[in-house]
């Protein structure tokens, strides 16, 4: 079973982006806002190896896989081509 993670801010155009792509695709996913959320940040570092958001964490049959920014291409190739 897949889930997707998003880490984002409140304050962020691409994470707009990526959350109204991944409505728009059916996805399912649950959206982390790291802004006033320092556990959840670390979190987020630890996964990505950075501090920016967006920030799409993806594990689906124990792979995992992130994309940083509204990475089109990754994101139809992690979300929607396994479908």
């Amino acid at each position: 079973m897949r889930k997707v993670v998003l880490y984002s801010g409140k304050v962020c155009p691409f994470c707009e982006m990526v959350k109204e792509w991944m409505i728009n695709n059916n996805i399912a996913f649950d959206e982390i806002i790291v802004d006033d959320n320092p556990l959840k940040m670390k979190e987020m570092i630890k996964l990505s190896g950075q501090m920016s958001v967006p920030f799409t964490y993806i594990v689906d049959d124990n792979k995992e896989y992130g994309i940083y920014g509204f990475d089109l291409p990754s994101l139809n190739k992690y979300l929607l081509e396994d479908d």
